[in-house]
């Protein structure tokens, strides 16, 4: 009885025990499910929301201008890189300082600049003026010169800037702002100074009251000269190398320093004065680089004013101006209102109605991202830690997301996939750190994306060469793939479609592959094995291919004239009429995609004959072979690192890349291939983000980038790491909502019935045609070609 009784409670004990670890086991797996894009995107929507809200509340404090702060906050970025509180500064060259001041001069502005201070605004005036126009003579000493009174004009920039010796407030120095306010010109004021006898230091608390009331009579002055348009800077005095200061300045202390500057901050504090702070920060941060620190006060000095003047530009120096927008954004903003009811979970999202409104209301988070002063924006930066951690952390996840793939062919769906995915990450951290300025991260990149571009041409190769499906509604459902999102944003964010180069290039070497290999006699698996002439076919079409080309190269006077001939110029020029942007991108890689197709045919040739097998899980070569291969495709990985290295010019670096960019590419491949174990293995991670790859591309112009690519979003000012995961995840989210919208889209726009699909076709373009003849009657302004060619000469 009693072994009976303790059997039944082990019994009750262990469904209990098993009951229990049921439940554990179904509240995880139900918690895992839960992890999936759906609920990833609603997050990233009320993440969306709390920052709108949060910058809302920040705009209605402070106002949509986050440049205010240009003079006031600023922190270093890693080599001494300075970046302004929420604000993009434009590092300006002679150039660029030069260009902005003539075009001010054009519409009769007098840019006047008034230095008023001791040495130190002295040393400033010196290096701004000779920052304008260099002085051959002018060794850069920084030894404390006499400081009088001096003048400098440029009557081509109709530009004035005056020096005036002030180390006190005195009657003197009164009456002068006494006359420049009678003058009532509108300047701008750099200010500076402490009392006379400032270098015998013992600052005590007398000379700290005396230094107030001094400086409280400046007060109305100040005012006066406000009232009248000027602007007034009052720059804080600088922190000093304390062991390196020579012997008469030896009493100049720090501590003293920073007393006197809270005396400046409390006494300014409620006036319109604008209290130079970021000067303090900057020189106590680079208080042994003096040089860099005027550098960088000269910098502010140009933003501030350009700002001052220039608010019609689009960002927050000089950047791309905003222009006009299109009705675009107003039809998405009324598809934005019919989405009031998505709350109700009997809604169907995959309808096109549905799939419209999500769009509308995605096109207004980027209209808002970077067409507006709502979000903050900063500046790119680039070190050798800020570029290759986020790399090597994203193969790390690349790596650790592996699993066995359904496929053993070469370049698989799974493995193209994957290579797009990685291809995409590795180029957005390229563009989000700005990289560009080394060479041979440069030159990789752009391997890269011939690396993509070399793909796309073997893979609708590859899908022609066996289904023969070269159809008019096969090449428009590719078409509206690629140029669903790019057309849209076109419309709302007033961009030409050539400022997303990379879909250009795309769809024109999708537009040769089709008549490539539309053109009779089409060129099959099937064709060739009926008639080995074929063959000789192939290769006909890809010489005439290669010739026109070529002739197109030669001449860059005739490939203007070609692409710049309506209708079709609208689509290859910029909003200036440039071509050279498509030049550039065309003639870079104007042999890849054929290259792939020939590598695609090559690939076919072979497998056909048996040269290696790849329907199995096997290597694709006999052992003594595969030792072969694989190190003669190591040797042409390196080839091309070690010449990305050795070539010291871009340009030089650029033409060469044209010929010899297929080596390194099916070396790659052949790498990645050889290997039974690798070829049929992928990474997930790197996969799932290549079939948003094209989305990806796109969509960070706008949302995660900003100011057309020159600087960064800023959801969360001061925290810039986790601002970049904060955008990294809504920019992600979004992007894979847009592809899921454009795939909802396809059959809508094209339909399988070629008629349908021209009747669609007709209608897209009769609505396309007044648009592209109102751009045409209204230009954009020629200050976009004024600065854009200021923004090309230097570093954003």
């Amino acid at each position: 009885m009693m072994n009976e009784e303790f059997e039944l409670n082990a019994l009750q004990n262990s469904a209990s025990d098993s009951t229990r670890q049921s439940g554990s086991n179904s509240k995880a797996e139900y918690f895992i499910q839960q992890l999936n894009a759906n609920n990833f995107k609603k997050l990233a929507l009320i993440t969306v929301i709390g920052f709108i809200v949060y910058h809302g509340i920040l705009n209605w404090q402070y106002g949509s201008d986050s440049c205010q702060w240009l003079l006031s906050k600023g922190r270093f970025k890693g080599d001494n890189e300075w970046q302004p509180y929420g604000c993009m500064m434009h590092k300006y060259t002679q150039t660029d300082t030069r260009r902005c001041l003539r075009y001010l001069a054009f519409w009769s502005y007098k840019n006047h600049f008034i230095f008023i201070g001791d040495y130190s605004i002295h040393l400033l005036y010196k290096h701004f003026i000779n920052h304008l126009q260099p002085n051959d003579d002018d060794n850069g000493s920084m030894l404390l010169q006499p400081a009088v009174d001096t003048d400098f004009e440029d009557r081509k920039l109709s530009m004035r800037a005056t020096y005036i010796y002030a180390d006190e407030v005195s009657d003197l120095l009164l009456d002068r702002l006494v006359k420049l306010e009678d003058a009532e010109e509108n300047a701008v004021f750099v200010i500076g100074f402490t009392y006379r006898h400032f270098t015998y230091g013992n600052v005590t608390e007398d000379l700290l009251k005396a230094y107030n009331n001094n400086l409280t009579r400046l007060v109305v002055p100040f005012d006066h000269l406000i009232a009248q348009k000027s602007k007034v800077l009052w720059k804080l005095q600088d922190r000093v190398s304390e062991e390196k200061l020579v012997d008469n300045w030896k009493a100049v202390l720090n501590k003293d320093i920073d007393r006197l500057n809270q005396v400046v901050r409390s006494v300014f504090r409620y006036a319109d004065i604008t209290v130079w702070e970021a000067a303090w920060q900057i020189s106590t941060g680079l208080t042994d680089s003096a040089l860099h620190t005027l550098y960088l006060h000269i910098a502010l000095v140009c933003g501030i004013y350009s700002r001052r003047w220039l608010l019609h530009l689009r960002g927050q120096t000089l950047y791309t101006p905003m222009q006009a927008q299109h009705n675009g954004l107003h039809c998405a903003a009324n598809v934005n209102g019919s989405t009031l009811n998505l709350s109700n979970s009997s809604m169907d999202y995959t309808t096109p109605v549905v799939s419209l409104a999500m769009l509308g209301i995605i096109m207004a988070y980027f209209y808002i991202c970077d067409r507006t002063n709502f979000f903050m924006k900063e500046n790119k930066y680039y070190s050798e830690f800020s570029f290759w951690i986020p790399v090597g952390y994203v193969f790390v996840l690349g790596l650790f997301f592996t699993e066995d793939s359904r496929f053993t062919k070469v370049l698989n769906r799974d493995q193209s996939d994957e290579l797009k995915g990685w291809i995409l990450l590795v180029v957005l951290i390229y563009y989000m750190t700005g990289a560009h300025r080394v060479l041979p991260i440069h030159m990789h990149i752009k391997l890269l994306i011939s690396g993509y571009l070399f793909h796309t041409g073997y893979m609708h190769f590859e899908y022609m060469w066996q289904t023969g499906n070269s159809s008019f509604v096969r090449f428009f459902q590719v078409m509206f793939r690629l140029n669903f999102m790019t057309v849209i944003l076109c419309f709302c964010m007033n961009r030409p479609y050539q400022f997303y180069y990379f879909v250009p290039l795309l769809s024109f070497w999708m537009c040769i592959i089709y008549f490539l290999l539309s053109l009779p006699p089409r060129i099959t698996a099937q064709s060739v094995d009926a008639n080995p002439l074929h063959y000789l076919y192939l290769v006909g079409k890809f010489v005439g291919c290669f010739s026109v080309i070529t002739i197109l190269f030669m001449s860059e006077v005739f490939f203007e004239r070609i692409f710049v001939t309506r209708p079709w110029k609208a689509l290859f020029v910029t909003t200036d009429d440039d071509i050279h942007e498509w030049w550039y991108q065309w003639k870079l890689d104007r042999y890849t995609i054929i290259f792939g197709m020939i590598f695609a045919a090559c690939f076919h040739v072979a497998q056909k004959y048996s040269i290696f097998d790849d329907n199995n899980h096997g290597n694709l070569f006999a052992r003594r072979t595969s030792i072969t291969v694989t190190f003669l495709a190591l040797l042409s990985v390196g080839f091309y690192t070690a010449f990305s290295f050795l070539c010291r010019n871009e340009q030089n670096c650029e033409e060469i890349h044209s010929y010899i960019v297929f080596i390194p590419i099916v070396g790659y491949i052949v790498l990645r291939n050889i290997s039974g174990i690798l070829r049929t293995r992928y990474s997930t991670f790197f996969a799932w983000f290549g079939r948003i790859s094209l989305e990806l591309f796109i969509c960070q112009y706008h949302i995660w980038l900003a100011a057309d690519r020159h600087g960064v979003l800023v959801l969360l000012p001061g925290f810039p790491t986790l601002n970049m995961i904060i955008t990294s995840f809504i920019f992600v989210c979004a992007s894979h909502e847009v592809h899921r919208i454009t795939q909802i889209l396809l059959p809508v726009a094209v339909p399988n019935d070629w008629k349908l699909v021209t009747r669609n076709f007709i209608i897209f373009l009769i609505i396309l045609i007044p648009i592209a003849h109102s751009d045409a009657l209204n230009p954009s302004p020629g200050i976009t070609k004024f600065y854009s060619q200021s923004l090309t000469s230097s570093t954003n």
